[in-house]
């Protein structure tokens, strides 16, 4: 704020002493932007908004911890000691429409869809010129950004939407989020699209990026990347929520297939190894650029479990054998109990912590 009062004295100066000037220094163009019908006319330009567009999945406000905890925090899985107010409307089930983290999944939410939407219809326009190798990378990001859009449209949806099938009952005709097929100008009137027309749109764009994977020769191989492997398991979530048995099943498999995952790990030591740094999981097919050094700090998913104070409910640690390996991760305080727990931390080995998707 400083360096803009100065600025503004700065001006006033001029202005008083200056009289035969002109008034040029007044004008306000914005000369660092970019317009949008040039924002994506290159590959490089597609590869930085692709980036950005991960950024925003990344942000505490979506995957990197709201949209990711929100289905966890109101069940009986979880527990809150009452220490802190984090989550607390939703915990307590005392909603408001105003709730900062719902408007926070929305936004970025959207802000992914949207993105991934504009990078979509951009890259077809790039392919008359380029290369084969130029070609290849536009299918690799065009196959990443239909794996965004198809993400975040199923996250919107199951969060701000009634499960479209329960025990065989179907709700795909009740109210949906508002699909991005294309990017929406700004002020056009919009309207919700059903539930089922949504999971429409959801696995339209996963199987459009197993296929736009395929046409690359393939994905980054990288965790931090959307690659088929993650796709395929996205496929077989998207189709156990409507209850399409055999195509979840067919699809698990392509992932574990995809992933190289043949077999679980087992064993105390070997379980904790797996969450010994960003990318040691053998069995995660997708994990947010989330380090040591580069995370969201107090907004994080792991201040959430551990110094805001949720934790496993004892209902939820009595669910686990007595020599369940995945109780080798557990953290505790020293002052906490089973009924009161403190400072839990979820996936913490080395004072890193992760989420396995």
């Amino acid at each position: 704020m400083k360096k803009y009062i100065l600025k503004a004295f700065m001006l006033m100066a001029l202005g008083a002493g200056m009289t035969s000037c002109g008034d040029t220094f007044l004008e306000t163009d914005y000369y660092s932007g970019i317009d949008t019908e040039d924002a994506l006319t290159s590959i490089s330009k597609i590869s930085t908004a692709l980036n950005g567009t991960y950024y925003n999945l990344y942000h505490y406000s979506f995957a990197g911890n709201y949209a990711i905890n929100i289905g966890d925090i109101p069940t009986d899985i979880s527990y809150w000691n009452g220490k802190t107010r984090h989550f607390d409307g939703i915990y307590t089930f005392t909603i408001v429409d105003t709730d900062t983290y719902l408007n926070s999944i929305w936004k970025y939410g959207y802000k992914v869809a949207d993105n991934a939407a504009r990078i979509i219809e951009a890259i077809p326009a790039l392919y008359e010129n380029a290369t084969e190798e130029e070609k290849a990378e536009l299918e690799l990001y065009l196959a990443e950004a239909y794996s965004l859009r198809g993400y975040a449209q199923l996250m919107l949806t199951n969060i701000f939407c009634h499960q479209i099938k329960v025990n065989g009952t179907d709700f795909s005709s009740e109210p949906g989020i508002v699909v991005i097929n294309t990017p929406i100008p700004a002020f056009e009137k919009v309207s919700r699209s059903t539930i089922g027309q949504s999971y429409e749109a959801v696995l339209s764009d996963l199987n459009n990026a197993i296929s736009h994977f395929d046409a690359a020769g393939g994905d980054r191989g990288q965790l931090q990347y959307f690659g088929k492997a993650a796709v395929y398991g996205l496929l077989a979530r998207t189709n156990l929520y409507m209850e399409n048995w055999d195509a979840a099943m067919s699809n698990a498999q392509n992932a574990l297939n995809a992933a190289d995952i043949s077999t679980l790990t087992y064993g105390n030591d070997n379980y904790k190894a797996l969450y010994n740094s960003e990318t040691s999981n053998t069995e995660s097919m997708f994990a947010l650029a989330i380090t040591a050094s580069q995370n969201w700090s107090a907004n994080s998913s792991g201040t959430l479990w551990s110094s805001y104070n949720y934790s496993p409910s004892p209902k939820l640690q009595a669910l686990y054998g007595e020599n369940d390996c995945r109780t080798s991760i557990f953290a505790w305080d020293s002052q906490s109990t089973p009924e009161v727990p403190r400072h839990y931390k979820i996936f913490c080995v080395n004072g890193k912590y992760g989420i396995q998707v």
